[in-house]
């Protein structure tokens, strides 16, 4: 429940029902060739930081209800993990490079 006046942080929204935490507002959206394909970068990922996670989770303090914690990785090998597109324009020169202005004409980048 919001106090009167409350207004939720920019750039996402109120607690709902189906959404407590505020409905999330993606700012990249990537592609896979497969299933498998999507799965070995996170493995290898979650292994990588698994020493961080787990300190993470046990705190102090622990992590309220809610809370990210941001973890970047590489794939393994130095490999393109996939494709991505950012909603901001990537390349500032090229404002529809992003989808927010850029729609269907935004260009994937690899990762």
């Amino acid at each position: 429940m919001r106090r009167e006046g409350a207004r939720p942080s920019p750039g996402k929204c109120g607690p709902t029902q189906a959404w407590p935490f505020g409905k999330p507002k993606p700012r990249a959206s990537s592609a896979f060739p497969d299933y498998q394909r999507a799965q070995e970068p996170t493995r290898h990922n979650l292994n990588e930081n698994a020493a961080v996670i787990e300190a993470w989770i046990k705190g102090p303090p622990p992590p309220g209800d809610g809370d990210v914690k941001d973890l970047k990785g590489t794939a393994p090998n130095g490999e393109v993990s996939g494709s991505s597109v950012s909603k901001q324009p990537p390349d500032l020169n090229d404002p529809l490079s992003g989808y927010k202005t850029g729609g269907i004409r935004a260009e994937a980048q690899d990762e």
